[in-house]
């Protein structure tokens, strides 16, 4: 009888092992076969109290606190939107794991009697169907179906696949380990048991690695079931709006006999004057009720014109125009919630003072019209461990601003759970004088920001942004967001910051206090960021945004309709459509975020969704990080060919070697 003394050590030493290992052992090959080894070389003959204690170890290892770990399929398969992988598939798979579970509460730890050997003698076969229904048995592997699978779409998802994939390969991986200890248990060869379980978990890890590649890596907010303005929506509200104007009132023209019949001269004057219609013997000044508090330009003949403007608090100008030159714009209605005016030209001999409709373009500190975008840096708590998780635009302070989610990260680039928290956004302050302006609340004090540096205002001539996907380097989460101003190219841009971390203790490297004022940080903007699909190596290239209406109109889904490297200048809905009487696109106020699980970042975009017809929304994409490298994945020849030998289950995926 061996020595009670070193069999009470080994039983130890196996405990210690076992104990200090966590799920992401199933995720390398390397930690598996020394897993499986020690439970063999301290369970020689199948000693019962060693592979009780291996149990009792193995036990401790939960998924999100699951022990039963066929919960993992109904949670995250099952439960989730799904077509392409089938009920029959998922029931399946939930039911071989059920198997295991079930075997594994009554058995792991019992005396077994003959009659628990008995009904043991099936979980081989069970475990060998498991293993065949998750790497294909020949065809695609479950992994793969999951990740190419069409739901959940983007309206749908609550996390990325890679979280849920995580989950279910530790869940077979660890089951196929429960399934090793009970058949060594009931007298199963031990060698060929081993080799089962060791090359069932390599393949098991290949078809993982296979549906981590081919998972989308990014999400954004699909449409609405309803527009809400404030709620789902923004929008440069009174920014750039159609206006009708007689070029008498234009700061442009100086007297009755300085017009010059062409509405075109008007461009980028002001108006700054109510102008005198003479009707027969009588005469009748007019104002605009809503005056443009800056530049008019894109001016076209009208001729004489009959329009609706609005009464009251309205914020459009005009709700309709019929116009001599240019037919109706926009939708006619009976004028119940506005005046009906009619616009005629002043005509002398030689002289014609046209009716024109331009665009307004506000630009004076009265103006109550949204007209500026903060490019104030937004950071992650990086001193706190913490890392960007979402995102989304804010409309606040006369501003639209960017605000970021941020969650502590933990081991293996997870993120802690109920950690996540919208990040506070500075205290800003609108100046109403001038051409206005913006200052903000400091420890210092107030302090005036810079048009072009923490804020742009956009104007006639300043009003284009960047649609850019900005990619980390590999092995860097995203810690900090920007929008910046580039003088050169007279354009919005987006920038990113990235920190390096490690992987297994998932703790931010260098960690200190992030700041605006910071010159040493490496902002990631169109020009430098990781470009594998060679997108910025060809021309940028211009959105069409003409022949547009009201995006809140569409219906359904808004697809992406923009792609890196193109840029999209802000303008009005069409003036045929919709008299102009909106500043388009709009801005989706919907958070980017996985509503269930969170994950760290890698990668964002500025993104243009659309529906045909329809001046559509900028919005934001996430990218989550891609955890595909981390699964050690290579066997040695010797270890290969040594489990090949008792391995009588094909092998479906080919086995890479070191």
């Amino acid at each position: 009888m061996p020595n009670l003394s070193k069999i009470i050590l080994a039983i130890c030493l196996l405990v210690t092992r076992i104990n200090a290992l966590n799920v992401h052992m199933a995720d390398n090959i390397d930690d598996i076969i020394s897993f499986v080894n020690e439970i063999m070389n301290n369970s020689t003959n199948q000693d019962q109290d060693s592979l009780k204690m291996s149990a009792e170890a193995l036990d401790e290892l939960k998924i999100d606190d699951k022990e039963n770990y066929a919960d993992i399929v109904d949670e995250f398969f099952i439960n989730q939107p799904h077509e392409k992988v089938t009920n029959q598939k998922n029931t399946r798979l939930k039911g071989l794991i059920s198997k295991v579970d079930d075997a594994w509460g009554k058995y792991k730890t019992k005396d077994l009697e003959n009659d628990d050997i008995m009904e043991l003698a099936d979980l081989p076969g069970s475990i060998s169907e498991l293993y065949k229904l998750y790497t294909g048995d020949g065809d695609e592997d479950y992994p793969s179906c999951v990740a190419k699978d069409s739901r959940p779409n983007a309206c749908e998802v609550e996390m990325d696949n890679q979280s849920r994939l995580w989950k279910l390969h530790q869940a077979v991986v660890l089951s196929e380990l429960r399934g090793l200890i009970l058949n060594l248990r009931s007298g199963s060869n031990a060698e060929k048991a081993a080799a089962h379980a060791i090359l069932h978990s390599e393949e098991y890890i290949l078809a993982t690695y296979n549906g981590f590649k081919a998972s989308p890596d990014s999400h954004y907010r699909c449409a609405p079931e309803d527009h809400k303005r404030g709620d789902t929506f923004t929008e440069f509200l009174g920014l750039f709006q159609g206006i009708l104007v007689n070029e008498l009132q234009s700061s442009n023209t100086k007297s009755n006999d300085s017009c010059t019949d062409s509405c075109s001269s008007i461009d980028f004057s002001r108006i700054d004057n109510c102008y005198t219609m003479e009707q027969g013997d009588s005469a009748k000044e007019y104002c605009q009720r809503n005056p443009c508090h800056g530049q008019i330009f894109n001016c076209n003949h009208a001729g004489d014109t009959t329009a609706c403007e609005p009464r009251g608090s309205s914020d459009r100008r005009f709700e309709w125009a019929d116009t001599q030159e240019m037919g109706f714009l926009g939708q006619k209605d009976d004028c119940k919630q506005g005046n009906e005016i009619y616009l005629h030209e002043y005509t002398k001999p030689l002289v014609t003072c046209p009716v024109c409709y331009c665009t307004c373009s506000e630009e004076d500190g009265e103006s109550d019209a949204l007209r500026a975008i903060s490019l104030v840096p937004q950071f992650a708590d990086i001193d706190e461990n913490k890392v960007v998780t979402g995102i989304k635009f804010v409309e606040k302070d006369n501003l639209i601003q960017i605000q970021i989610e941020q969650s502590e990260l933990c081991a293996y680039g997870g993120i802690v759970p109920d950690s996540d928290e919208c990040v506070d956004l500075d205290k800003i302050k609108y100046i109403d004088t001038g051409v206005g302006g913006f200052k903000m609340k400091t420890d210092d004090g107030d302090k005036m920001l810079t048009d072009g540096v923490e804020f742009k205002f956009i104007t006639v001539t300043d009003r284009k942004l960047y649609i850019d996907k900005l990619v980390a380097p590999e092995g860097e989460v995203i810690v900090g967001v920007s929008l910046d101003w580039d003088d050169t190219d007279k354009a919005i841009e987006l920038k990113i910051l990235s920190w390096p971390f490690d992987y297994i203790s998932g703790v931010l490297e260098n960690r200190r206090p992030l700041s605006a004022n910071d010159s040493s940080l490496n902002w990631i903007n169109w020009q430098n960021t990781e470009d594998p699909t060679g997108a910025y190596g060809q021309e940028r290239t211009a959105i069409d945004m003409s022949k547009l209406d009201d995006p809140a109109k569409s219906k359904g889904f808004n697809p992406e309709n923009s792609k890196p490297n193109q840029e999209i200048e802000i303008t009005t809905t069409d003036y045929k459509i919709d008299m102009a009487r909106r500043t388009i696109p709009y801005l989706d106020l919907q958070p980017v975020i996985y509503e269930e699980v969170k994950s760290p970042l890698s990668g964002l975009e500025l993104i243009y969704k659309q529906q045909n017809g329809f001046g559509g929304f900028l919005a934001f994409k996430i990218r989550s990080y891609k955890f595909h490298d981390k699964f050690g994945r290579e066997m040695s020849e010797t270890d290969l060919q040594k489990y090949k030998a008792n391995f009588d289950d094909p092998i479906f995926l080919d086995i890479p070697t070191k």
